[in-house]
């Protein structure tokens, strides 16, 4: 490993901080959401983006802010990638995967949901100014159609359900709505009249497109074929070009002299005729990269990048092309052309990258996040947090969570950290498969390779802990290893390899617990030395996984969590156990103590909450609100806080007793909280990280 790591992206990135500039205004908590289209239009340039994210630059391509987008539930994990304005526009309208649209008067500073009345999804919409009419297209042939104020919605009658995801209104008054199996529709006047067209393809029409002045139009379907119209989408007729993959999009140059489509498997093709024949176009070198945007740039040069952000370059109106230095992997889902002759990349975890195309370095306005994080602990300032995650991920904030750099710690992408924790000497200790133990001894600047199995059977880490100067660490499988050096080595404590230990804690006199699948719970009573198994009550259904373990301790008792709604506890230190009857069958996994001390809660699949007043002798159901998984919750002065596999955040102010969700915009999981450095802030991880602040008010 290398002897000190550089402040860089895992994957090769620079590793700058989130841009000020950026999150100065962030109104969305999610702070690495996935950018997934762009759109620019007089009011400004915009990138839609997963977890209700839009950015808007006014001037030019650096400085980008989040838009302020409504927190509810209609329109929790929008994402917009569709966008239209009215001539004027005075209003702004967007689509992306909800039954709900956005809408803007501001110039899309600010957006409002906009019911539609209609459950599917909606994938496109598009405004037709002779009508001067609204339409959106969607699941179940769903297409919909307003007047001018896009206020009120009405559903268009089609002949089919088949899905709809692409519109495009024409300058002749006319617009096109394409989608499964080949459907292509069109309406010549008011888009209230729709008909079919023949069209050469059963595949599904992904993406139309018009050259300006609307007479010549294309569509491309998923079998790697383009349709071509030349009488503004009357007639249609298959371009003449050779056989290739999936095509990702189409360019013109600003003459219309050449056109050049692109996709799967190094899929280049040239047209010099506007699109009525197509020639192949080769990239350098024997790769055959996923092609997913391009973009003329004036004087014949033009620019692709493909998935992994790898940029390829033409001077000559797209005939030949070369590789650019590449400025670093990452998803890349699209470019733009930046006015002061610039590119700026975005895509996935929230990458925005500005720089000119040939350039050794460019600049990373918004550095790609990981896309998991396992864990992640505070420092002593409690203003520096370190989280790891999937993919060898470490990543690092200085100022509240607010702003996060990556760490490079030399692992790869196969190489993955589960659990992170800190010793009472200040040293960092990561651990995950297969086989890996990090050691930071300066809050996570630099990492040292502490142990390096590389046999996931033998090191599937899945939790370690540091209490009384033992450092343990538990697999799934793996056994269970420890440390007495803060780290520095680690020794095979003996236990079976084969057991799939989940969780482990530290109790008073050196005793510790572990517990796994199969029913498995482990017991050292010698700082974790020597293991002994402990038989579980034969009233408990075998086989069973114990999940979680808490120890209360002004009771003393020691609890274990697992599937099918098992709860155990022991008032022996883990010496015997007893069972109780949940009236669950759902696996049960996470504990705390109200904040009053009068109350033990127990959280776990599908929304189930446990309450008990009497230390655990009796449990009742507490509701939810949701069905969702119930991951670890957090206490913040007087309230509960509980994330969940869908982006919702519980919240209880009373001990428990009730709960109500507050959205967060996104619906991806969430697996833990921690309390931000002065606590009015909330950060979340999972595979999404987020900043809120604890009351809904404060948001910007």
């Amino acid at each position: 490993m290398r002897a000190s790591a550089r402040l860089s992206l895992r994957t090769g990135l620079m590793a700058l901080l989130l841009c000020p500039a950026l999150l100065a205004a962030q109104a969305q908590p999610i702070l690495n959401p996935n950018l997934l289209a762009s759109w620019s239009g007089r009011s400004g340039q915009f990138i839609g983006g997963s977890d209700s994210t839009i950015l808007r630059a006014e001037a030019d391509c650096h400085a980008w802010r989040a838009a302020r987008l409504p927190l509810d539930e209609a329109t929790a994990g929008f994402a917009a990638t569709s966008f239209a304005a009215n001539a004027n526009e005075s209003l702004l309208l967007a689509a992306g995967q909800q039954a709900s649209l956005l809408y803007s008067n501001d110039g899309g500073a600010h957006w409002q949901s906009l019911p539609s009345g209609q459950p599917h999804a909606l994938r496109a919409v598009a405004f037709e100014s002779r009508s001067r009419s609204w339409l959106a297209a969607g699941e179940q042939g769903a297409l919909l159609r307003a007047e001018a104020d896009a206020q009120h919605w009405t559903g268009v009658a089609l002949p089919t359900r088949a899905a709809l995801g692409s519109l495009l209104a024409l300058p002749d008054g006319s617009v096109l709505a394409a989608g499964e199996s080949g459907l292509l529709l069109r309406s010549a006047r008011n888009a209230d009249d729709w008909q079919p067209l023949p069209v050469p393809t059963q595949a599904n029409i992904i993406r139309l497109q018009a050259l300006p002045g609307g007479r010549i139009v294309f569509a491309l379907d998923a079998d790697g074929k383009i349709l071509r119209s030349s009488d503004g989408g009357r007639h249609w007729r298959r371009s003449q070009h050779p056989a290739g993959e999936y095509l990702t999009g189409l360019a013109t140059n600003a003459d219309q002299s050449v056109l050049l489509a692109w996709g799967a498997r190094g899929t280049l093709l040239r047209s010099t005729d506007r699109g009525a024949r197509w020639q192949s176009a080769r990239l350098p070198g024997s790769a055959r990269p996923y092609l997913v945007a391009g973009t003329a740039l004036g004087n014949g040069q033009w620019l692709l990048a493909d998935n992994a952000g790898s940029l390829h370059a033409s001077q000559d109106g797209g005939q030949r092309w070369q590789a650019l230095p590449s400025p670093g992997v990452a998803q890349i889902e699209g470019l733009i052309a930046c006015r002061d002759g610039r590119v700026l990349q975005y895509g996935g975890g929230g990458l925005l990258r500005l720089g000119s195309p040939g350039a050794a370095n460019w600049e990373t306005l918004s550095p790609a996040l990981m896309p998991y994080v396992h864990a992640t602990v505070a420092m002593n300032d409690a203003r520096t947090f370190v989280g790891v995650g999937a993919e060898g991920w470490i990543m690092r904030s200085e100022d509240g969570g607010e702003h996060w750099q990556a760490v490079d710690a030399g692992l790869q992408r196969h190489e993955y950290l589960l659990d992170l924790t800190r010793t009472a000497a200040g040293t960092l200790i990561a651990v995950g498969p297969p086989g890996n133990i990090l050691r930071s001894t300066d809050d996570g600047l630099h990492w040292q390779r502490a142990l390096a199995l590389g046999n996931a059977e033998r090191g599937n880490f899945q939790k370690v802990i540091s209490a009384d100067g033992v450092l343990l660490a538990v697999g799934a499988p793996g056994g269970l290893w420890r440390s007495t050096d803060d780290g520095v080595s680690w020794h095979d404590t003996g236990v079976e390899a084969s057991l799939h230990l989940f969780e482990l804690v530290a109790l008073p006199q050196k005793h510790f617990v572990a517990v796994g699948g199969g029913g498995v719970i482990l017991r050292s009573t010698d700082g974790g030395q020597h293991w002994q198994r402990v038989s579980i009550p034969s009233s408990v259904p075998s086989p069973v996984s114990l999940y979680g373990l808490y120890y209360d301790s002004p009771r003393k008792r020691l609890w274990a969590s697992g599937e099918r709604g098992i709860l155990l506890h022991s008032d022996n230190l883990g010496a015997s156990w007893q069972s109780h009857a949940t009236g669950s069958a759902q696996a049960l996994r996470h504990f705390i103590s109200s904040p009053q001390g009068n109350a033990l809660l127990v959280f776990g699949g599908g929304g189930i909450i446990l309450r008990s007043e009497d230390a655990g002798e009796n449990w009742q159901a507490v509701t939810s609100g949701t069905d969702q998984n119930l991951r670890a919750p957090l206490q913040i002065d007087d309230a509960l806080y509980v994330p969940t596999r869908n982006g919702l955040l519980l919240i209880s102010s009373d001990g428990g007793h009730s709960w109500q969700k507050r959205p967060t915009g996104s619906l991806r999981p969430l697996k833990f909280l921690l309390a931000g450095a002065d606590g009015e802030y909330l950060l979340g991880f999972g595979e999404r990280i987020l900043r809120l602040p604890r009351k809904s008010e404060e948001l910007p």
